[in-house]
C-alpha cells in the first residue's frame, strides 16, 4: 500500500546506529526511528553511514518506523554544521589551514 501525501510526515535527523539494512535515526525533536533506505536509494547503491544527516518519511499511523528518502548535504543543514564544528579533530584541521 502506497502512502498518500496526507498520510506521512518528513523529518530530518542524524543516523545514530546502523545494522544490516536498517538504521536508527535520531530526529530533530529527540525521537528515535527505525528506518530503511527507500527503493531508489537501494537501487542506486547510495551509502549511508553513522553520522549522516538524512530525511526520513514516517507514517502517521506508526511513528517508530520509516524510510530514508535522501541524504542531506552539510551545507543544507544547520545541525550538521554544528556537529562538524564541535568535533575537536575538525577544529585542529582549521588551525593548521
Amino acid at each position: 500500500m502506497s502512502l498518500d501525501d496526507d498520510q506521512h510526515v518528513v523529518f530530518e535527523g542524524i543516523v545514530v546506529f546502523d545494522t544490516k539494512g536498517c538504521f536508527k535515526v535520531r530526529l530533530d525533536n529527540g525521537e528515535e526511528v527505525n528506518a530503511k533506505p527507500c527503493g531508489k536509494m537501494r537501487k542506486n547503491k547510495i551509502q549511508i553511514i553513522t553520522g549522516d544527516v538524512v530525511e526520513v518519511k514516517v507514517s502517521i499511523y506508526d511513528m517508530t518506523k520509516g524510510f530514508i528518502i535522501r541524504r542531506v548535504t552539510s551545507g543544507n543543514k544547520k545541525s550538521a554544521i554544528k556537529t562538524k564544528e564541535s568535533n575537536p579533530a575538525n577544529q585542529k584541521e582549521k588551525l593548521w589551514k
